[in-house]
């Protein structure tokens, strides 16, 4: 699994900032659920057989959408597990905000404690 600095190293400045950041908010537990949703292997596409290096957003890891979303931008609803040569060179997996606001409402209702 790529460590946090190794991650940082395969993209821009910009959006190394931005994923080092949901990463640094998001647990170590859940991480590795959305890593074990995909048996360890990339979730983008079908025809991908690499190992998954890197935890994907469905729905963009935004200051905007963790206002939106506090519950659901980090759970194991949101992410996927995926190789970093997927992430940056096909098109991948996505949400729109109307499936988050739903599950976000479902969690709302079905978890103890709310989103710190």
């Amino acid at each position: 699994m790529v460590q946090q600095g190794e991650a940082l190293q395969v993209i821009n400045n910009e959006e190394s900032a931005r994923i080092f950041r949901g990463w640094a908010k998001m647990k170590q537990e859940t991480r590795e659920m959305a890593f074990a949703l995909t048996n360890g292997y990339c979730g983008c596409c079908k025809e991908c057989v690499e190992q998954a290096d890197q935890v994907h957003h469905l729905l963009p890891n935004t200051d905007v959408n963790r206002k939106l979303f506090p519950l659901f931008t980090d759970s194991i609803f949101n992410l996927c597990g995926i190789f970093s040569g997927c992430h940056l060179n096909k098109p991948i997996p996505t949400i729109r905000p109307e499936q988050a606001k739903i599950y976000e409402e479902w969690l709302q209702k079905n978890t103890k404690g709310a989103a710190k």
